[in-house]
């Protein structure tokens, strides 16, 4: 992961772990998390989807997304990557696309999944209005 943060730039992180959970020194920032995704959009584009999906189906039983809210809640998500730590609280990362023009919204420290959804929806917002 280091490696390929470093051809990406993402100077202000560092990995301990490729799973995200909370480590010694292990932290980013939110323009490396928006730059990692902006990359993983270009890089992958053939995994890129599983980011837009609501449900899965894992053979047994559709599964439900852990970014499904806000899937639901915000119009024009393409892809939206949705965490929780005790160091970051609730966490999100969504690539936003309207009226032709997209946005990466990256928020950290959220207090719970609702005020999360909320945080992105209004920067989401303030993000188009403030591109127009």
């Amino acid at each position: 992961m280091q490696l390929y943060s470093d051809e990406l730039g993402l100077t202000r992180s560092t990995w301990r772990n490729q799973h995200g959970r909370t480590a010694s020194q292990h932290l980013s920032t939110a323009r490396d998390i928006a730059s990692l995704f902006i990359a993983l959009n270009r890089d992958f584009p053939d995994y890129y989807n599983l980011f837009r999906r609501k449900f899965e189906d894992a053979g047994m039983r559709q599964v439900k997304n852990s970014a499904s809210q806000l899937l639901i809640a915000i119009p024009g998500i393409t892809g939206a990557k949705y965490g929780y730590t005790r160091a970051a609280g609730f966490n999100a990362v969504v690539s936003v696309k309207r009226r032709g023009r997209e946005i990466v919204v990256v928020v950290f420290g959220a207090r719970s999944t609702a005020s999360l959804v909320v945080r992105v929806e209004r920067l989401t917002d303030f993000g188009f209005k403030k591109i127009k």
